[in-house]
């Protein structure tokens, strides 16, 4: 897996945040604040029954977490200290016009956010990477 260099910007174009992977499958996701601080890592555990993405804070405490099951397609997410739903992450294919198009083009993934703060809606934008990367390959 190649290296991701990821910066978010907010509707006005202004640098919200970045990831950033090293090149490897093993490697984790950085979340950089805009003023280029670590403010989190996420983890994937890629099992085939039950893969996961945790993401931590600065100091290595467990804030979210994200199951599935076989296929990878739909995520719960969680907050680890309370066990208190906060989203889902979904792998949607777009439809297109041929069988070609629709085996080789891209998939889109929708994230359900609910008015949640910034850090967790970046770490929810975070975790649909780490999903594409980690179990689509990128696809």
């Amino acid at each position: 897996i190649e290296k991701l260099e990821l910066q978010l910007v907010d509707d006005e174009g202004k640098l919200f945040g970045s990831i950033e992977k090293e090149i490897g499958f093993d490697k984790d996701l950085i979340l950089y604040s805009k003023s280029g601080e670590q403010i989190a890592i996420v983890k994937s555990n890629v099992k085939m029954k039950s893969p996961t993405i945790t993401v931590m804070d600065e100091s290595g405490n467990e804030l979210l977490q994200a199951k599935s099951s076989y296929g990878a397609t739909d995520f719960l997410v969680s907050e680890i200290s309370t066990n208190k739903y906060v989203s889902t992450i979904s792998k949607r294919s777009l439809v297109y016009e041929t069988i070609k198009e629709n085996l080789l083009n891209n998939d889109v993934y929708h994230i359900e956010n609910r008015d949640l703060d910034e850090r967790i809606t970046f770490s929810l934008i975070a975790m649909g990477v780490a999903v594409d990367i980690y179990f689509h390959a990128g696809q």
